[in-house]
């Protein structure tokens, strides 16, 4: 069943080990055998948590990994360690109410021998003993709303407008950046991204999406604006600088990036909603 199941691998910085991307369920890590604490505290210093599998999609895909790992049990991301009978999520929610729920059968076992989370290689629900040690599951939610793009790499789209500066810091709290882009290709596939949403929310302009660039540093004056990107390079050294006509042109606010529909590079008014693309780098 593991063969089935098409796995690409993302490399991430700093203290983030590889992840494997299971397409349509997220990014997971897989690990040795450890307890239950021990394990949680492991996810949670690679900036994740422990998979809580919650939807039957992510049931399946946990139990053919550990089919193809041969492995009978993991640790996951739930627990009764505050109160009997009361299972919550790493997260703190309520296992009950994060949907549909497939135990295994005789799961939960009562008493308090049995409090912490684990999914079987049946892709079913279990409780295990917390000092067991068993292999386990770290997951990043947030990198699977993070869409992989063939050949180019990890980008979200968000339909809802913000201004320049907070669709910045918006890509920031992600760990993410506006996106950037350095080849033709790159440009293509953000413009096919945006095609999949002819209609936006709360934008200026349904026909622009903001970038990583600006000129910021720059005066209405300037005949050729020094425009530098969110990743320090200047716009000319990034790959990609197919203009529409007429531009690049800085109007009294008009010094932030944008693309078109038509992936042409625009000047746009940095207090402005429009939507916007971020990027997880590789």
């Amino acid at each position: 069943m593991w063969a089935r199941l098409v796995v690409a691998l993302v490399a991430v910085s700093g203290s983030r080990a590889w992840y494997q991307l299971i397409p349509g369920v997220g990014y997971y890590q897989f690990n040795a055998a450890d307890t239950w604490i021990r394990a949680q505290d492991a996810c949670v210093s690679r900036d994740s948590a422990l998979a809580v599998p919650t939807t039957p999609e992510k049931l399946r895909a946990l139990g053919d990994v550990l089919v193809g790992r041969g492995s009978r049990y993991a640790h996951a991301g739930f627990h009764q360690l505050f109160q009997p009978g009361q299972y919550l999520t790493v997260y703190g929610e309520l296992l009950n109410e994060t949907g549909p729920l497939t135990w295994e059968r005789g799961a939960p076992l009562p008493g308090p021998a049995y409090s912490c989370g684990a999914v079987s290689s049946s892709g079913e629900l279990a409780v295990l003993e917390c000092d067991g040690k068993l292999p386990f599951v770290c997951e990043n939610e947030l990198w699977s709303e993070y869409e992989h793009l063939a050949g180019v790499g990890y980008y979200k789209l968000y339909t809802s407008g913000e201004n320049w500066a907070d669709a910045r810091r918006r890509c920031a709290q992600d760990g993410a950046h506006l996106a950037v882009l350095g080849s033709g290709a790159e440009a293509v596939a953000l413009g096919r991204l945006l095609a999949r949403f002819p209609t936006l929310n709360n934008t200026d302009h349904d026909s622009r999406a903001l970038l990583g660039f600006h000129a910021l540093y720059a005066t209405t004056r300037s005949r050729r604006p020094r425009l530098r990107t969110v990743t320090g390079q200047m716009l000319d050294h990034a790959g990609y600088t197919r203009w529409k006509r007429g531009q690049p042109f800085l109007g009294t606010s008009w010094h932030c990036g944008a693309m078109t529909r038509d992936i042409e590079l625009v000047m746009v008014s940095c207090s402005h909603k429009y939507a916007f693309i971020c990027e997880h780098e590789l």
